[in-house]
């Protein structure tokens, strides 16, 4: 237990900045001031009740040697209403990927993240799926 003793005010003051509320969102106010939300800025998913950040999996998956671009996101599943998939890059010099190396990075991310944040699904592409504006 921490010797905090007004940590809900503590932690209100702190979010309530320049007239603000910060929730964790984006957004942006219109000529009129109306405030429009675009997106979280923290996405999280819920892997069978557990929080998981896909950019702490990203983190993981990158440090993978073979890996030169990776990104994850919660993908649906019939059982646990979300887990967790990652679409995976790989340096030139590993042009072709297969199986194994799925299956390698897989056994990767399982030696340094909990069960529920490793990818169920990793799916082995050319280039990452980007928007019209490059946006992952």
């Amino acid at each position: 237990m921490s010797g905090c003793v007004n940590c809900k005010e503590e932690a209100s003051e702190e979010a309530f900045q320049g007239g603000w509320f910060h929730t964790g969102d984006q957004g942006f106010l219109d000529e009129e001031g109306y405030l429009t939300l675009t997106r979280r800025i923290k996405e999280l998913t819920n892997v069978a009740g557990e929080k998981v950040s896909p950019l702490e999996v990203d983190h993981a998956l990158l440090s993978h040697k073979d890996v030169a671009e990776a990104v994850a996101f919660a993908s649906p599943d019939e059982l646990l209403g979300e887990v967790v998939a990652a679409v995976v890059v790989l340096h030139r010099r590993n042009s072709e990927p297969g199986h194994d190396q799925a299956a390698g990075i897989h056994s990767f991310l399982a030696s340094r993240l909990p069960k529920e944040k490793v990818p169920r699904v990793i799916h082995m592409e050319d280039a990452t799926p980007k928007s019209a504006t490059g946006k992952i």
